[in-house]
C-alpha cells in the first residue's frame, strides 16, 4: 500500500533533520565543550544508498530528500544498489571519493551492511550515517554506524495487520504470511504477526512463505 503523503513528508523530514543534527555534532570540536563554533550546514554532499528504486515507497523517500537537498543547497547523488550487497559496496567506495559530508540508507538491512569495511571507514572519518526502514525499530542501531533509523515500530504494525483477520461468525480464518528473511524488518514484522495471531482462537496460520520481495 502506497505511503500517505503526510506521513510520507514527516518520515522526510525527520531524515533531513536529524541528518542537518548529526552533521553539526559530527563537525563540532569535542573541546572544550562550551566552545562549539557555530557550523555553516551549506554547500554539504549527500549520498543516497537506495535499497530498490522498484518500492514505490523508497522512491516516495528518495523523492523528499531530493526536494529537502534543493532547499538546503545541498549536493545530492543516489545510488540504486539493487538489493545488491556489491552494489552497495562500489557505491560506498564512489561516496568516500565524492568526500560525503553524510549518508542515508533508504530501506535494506543494516545488520547485513555492517559488515562492509568501506561502511566501518565512514564511521572511522566520523561520517553521519541516517537509514530508513533499515532495521525493525526506530532511534539509533546498536552495534552498526547508524545513528538513527527512521522506521515505525515493527511490533505496533504487525498487530495493527493481525488485526485486520476477523473471522466470521462460526468460521475460521486460514491465514498466510509472506516475508523475506533477508530484510531483519521484513522478518521482525512477519514473527511478531504469528505471535499476534495465536491470541485469535479462530485463526489459524495456514503457511509461512519466505520470498524475495524484489
Amino acid at each position: 500500500m502506497p505511503m500517505q503523503p503526510k506521513i510520507l513528508k514527516l518520515f522526510v523530514s525527520l531524515f533531513i533533520g536529524s541528518l542537518i543534527i548529526i552533521l553539526c555534532l559530527s563537525y563540532a570540536p569535542k573541546l572544550p565543550f562550551l566552545k562549539w563554533k557555530k557550523i555553516d550546514a551549506s554547500n554539504k554532499t549527500v549520498v543516497v544508498l537506495a535499497e530498490d528504486l522498484r518500492n514505490g515507497g523508497i522512491i516516495g523517500v528518495v523523492v523528499g530528500i531530493q526536494e529537502a537537498c534543493q532547499n538546503l543547497n545541498w549536493d545530492l547523488k543516489i545510488f540504486d544498489i539493487s538489493s545488491s550487497l556489491t552494489i552497495g559496496h562500489q557505491s560506498l567506495i564512489k561516496g568516500l571519493n565524492l568526500k560525503a559530508d553524510g549518508v542515508i540508507l533508504v530501506g535494506g538491512d543494516i545488520v547485513s551492511m555492517s559488515s562492509d569495511n568501506y561502511l566501518k571507514k565512514y564511521q572511522q572519518k566520523n561520517i553521519p550515517i541516517v537509514g530508513w526502514h533499515v532495521a525493525p525499530y526506530p532511534g539509533s542501531v546498536a552495534n552498526t554506524p547508524v545513528k538513527v533509523n527512521v522506521t515505525t515500530d515493527s511490533r505496533k504494525v504487525a498487530i495493527a495487520a493481525a488485526g485486520l483477520v476477523q473471522p466470521k461468525a462460526g468460521e475460521l480464518a486460514g491465514v498466510v504470511i509472506f516475508t523475506d528473511s533477508r530484510i531483519n524488518i521484513a522478518l521482525e514484522k512477519a514473527n511478531q504477526m504469528v505471535k499476534a495471531l495465536e491470541s485469535c482462537e479462530r485463526c489459524r496460520l495456514l503457511s509461512f512463505e519466505d520470498i524475495p520481495f524484489y
